[in-house]
């Protein structure tokens, strides 16, 4: 049978091709969420630990407001401090990853083992989810009221 170009009859495709293919789209699809589901986990974490550090340190924050601290001074401390683990992280992360890139070139398709786009792409997401997660702790550190602060424990 000899079909022409403009022809419209289905082509009925073998039962195991069709389950291989939404086997295969149905783990991809898995694949993508597990990836979206990551910066978000990361996000809690980041912020459940600055969050516990700014409520430990609510006294000194105090006392630096009352003596003149500024809530952008207060803001910049506390984002320095969560930004300072961030960049030693990144710093022996690239490290271990052009370290294991030699082992996984294998795996590599489409970029170079060095490829200085993609390492860039991943130590700013990072960064990105860092500071992000770090926002909210240090505004609530930048609002703390001095009286409050010192009158507390």
């Amino acid at each position: 049978m000899q079909y022409s170009a403009g022809s419209k009859q289905a082509v009925k495709l073998p039962n195991y091709i069709i389950i291989t293919t939404q086997i295969i789209m149905l783990g991809c699809t898995l694949v993508l969420l597990e990836i979206a589901r990551v910066p978000s986990v990361h996000v809690g974490w980041i912020y459940g630990v600055i969050a516990y550090f700014v409520s430990q340190r609510t006294q000194e924050i105090g006392v630096r407001m009352a003596l003149g601290a500024t809530p952008g001074s207060v803001m910049r401390l506390i984002l320095g401090q969560a930004m300072r683990p961030v960049a030693a992280g990144a710093v022996v992360g690239i490290g271990a990853a052009l370290a294991a890139s030699r082992v996984l070139t294998s795996q590599l398709f489409g970029v170079t083992r060095t490829d200085p786009v993609t390492i860039a792409a991943v130590v700013g997401v990072l960064a990105a989810v860092a500071l992000v997660a770090s926002v909210i702790p240090a505004r609530r550190a930048a609002a703390i009221d001095p009286t409050k602060a010192l009158q507390s424990e």
